[in-house]
């Protein structure tokens, strides 16, 4: 509670009116949050992460829990209609959502589309305005029904062709305003000759202020190509159950930026973020809220990933995801929240999960990963002291379940642990042989005087 004492700073600062800070810091309080304390709503988030992470993996799960309102490790979530346009792999994508919702026993309207829109390109913004206004549709007046859409359809019925936003602007500027005097402002000639020179070159009509049927026709304009992708998504039926809020507040995953932008280059990120940020704003102008989450790729090193300064500084949120040597082991971590402190790592797992009822090609049960707590398994290699060793930590996860067992009990139950699958005998062997000496020689695992093996007391695990 602020101190309004006449001799406070809060007491000055009240009765500054616009000039105080209290109005911000009051909306810094009242923060809404897509994924609490992760991921702020009406944000753009990037996820960045080295090949074979799980990233997509966990984008997904981010997904499924939003689309269905349920809680996100340990976080709660805000129901929303997710978009996820997927630019990367086949029907696997889709495997690993229904594995994230079978595992769950839980669904939500999560719409999966494949197509790499150009995101750094004008015409990116018209596939992004169109899939939203399918995805959001419920009937009637609700959901986000972008004008820009709607004049496309109409442009395509009446078969007049279909301009770009700024190309509308320039032919409605032009059609609607005279020709500066000539003792008008200079600034008024070079803004009415600006919007001329555009939509001449477009094949404009001066005569008539229109443009030439002929020259709309030949011109193969790529806001009608993006349009054209969505075309199939016609009368898609919104999900029921939800309420028109829900409707008209969306969590668009983008996976991944390099299938929706042409480099890394600063320019190249900037134009992407300015085409994200136009569909928030334009959302909004509609009563929507728009929220993003960009997957990215690191270097092949894994230390840094291209176009860093510029993704980090225009983006809101930057999310780090490391995988833990060759184990199904992950840490998120917060390299940066404009809107509050840090989060602290989140340590995740992916564990095996079969499709009951549903096969491959070969009639085999279909498998797939899917996301789970990770915290014990961090407690157990950060005990282990097994940073860069697996083994060591996989031999503590075994001996923390089974309690105590002799050696040769112990190098059975780690043999056959589904990470050592398809290894060779000799080789799950050395690696259980180098572990359990590490283990004993760090007074992590005790070894009785008949042999067996128990966990040292005083480990948090």
């Amino acid at each position: 509670m602020l101190n309004t004492n006449d001799n406070t700073l809060a007491a000055k600062w009240a009765a500054m009116g616009d000039w105080s800070p209290l109005a911000a810091l009051k909306r810094t309080s009242e923060t809404k949050w897509l994924i609490d304390g992760v991921i702020p709503s009406g944000s753009i988030n990037w996820m960045v992460a080295a090949p074979s992470s799980f990233k997509s993996f966990l984008a997904l799960d981010m997904a499924a829990c939003i689309a269905s309102g349920r809680t996100w490790h340990g976080h709660e979530t805000d129901q929303a209609v997710v978009l996820y346009v997927a630019g990367e792999g086949d029907d696997d994508i889709h495997v690993r959502r229904a594995a994230a919702e079978l595992a769950t026993g839980d669904t939500g309207p999560l719409r999966l589309v494949q197509m790499r829109p150009r995101l750094d390109e004008p015409h990116g913004l018209a596939s992004l305005l169109a899939l939203l206004q399918c995805v959001t549709y419920t009937g009637g007046d609700a959901g986000l029904a972008f004008p820009e859409v709607n004049a496309h359809s109409d442009a395509v019925y009446y078969g007049k062709g279909y301009l770009t936003p700024d190309e509308q602007v320039a032919h409605d500027f032009v059609r609607l305003e005279a020709a500066p005097d000539d003792d008008e402002p200079p600034s008024a000639h070079r803004i009415y000759n600006a919007h001329l020179d555009l939509v001449q070159r477009l094949g404009y009509d001066m005569d008539n202020m229109e443009f030439k049927p002929e020259a709309l026709r030949s011109r193969f304009n790529a806001w009608d190509e993006a349009m054209a992708q969505v075309d199939d998504m016609d009368g898609l039926q919104f999900p029921g159950g939800l309420d028109t809020r829900t409707a008209k507040h969306v969590f668009l995953v983008i996976d991944t930026y390099s299938q929706t932008s042409a480099d890394d280059a600063k320019g190249t990120v900037s134009r992407y973020i300015k085409t994200l940020r136009d569909l928030q704003e334009k959302a909004a102008a509609l009563g929507g809220v728009v929220t993003v989450l960009v997957v990215d790729h690191t270097t092949k090193s894994g230390d840094s990933y291209m176009g860093s300064l510029a993704k980090l500084g225009d983006s809101d949120t930057m999310i780090e995801v490391d995988r833990h040597g060759t184990d199904n082991a992950v840490t998120i971590k917060s390299l940066k929240m404009r809107s509050g402190a840090n989060f602290e790592p989140i340590h995740l797992n992916l564990v095996p999960f079969t499709l009951e009822g549903f096969t491959d090609a070969q009639d085999r049960p279909l498998m797939s990963l899917v996301v789970s707590d990770g915290e014990q398994a961090h407690r157990i290699r950060k005990a282990a002291g097994a940073a860069g060793d697996t083994a060591a930590a996989l031999v503590l996860t075994v001996l923390t379940g089974a309690g105590e067992c002799n050696k040769a009990d112990l190098r059975q139950r780690y043999s056959e642990h589904p990470t050592n699958k398809g290894k060779s005998e000799e080789t799950v062997k050395r690696a259980f042989n180098r572990a359990l000496l590490h283990l004993t020689e760090s007074d992590i695992v005790l070894v009785s005087s008949d042999g067996f093996f128990t966990q040292a007391s005083g480990i948090d695990l």
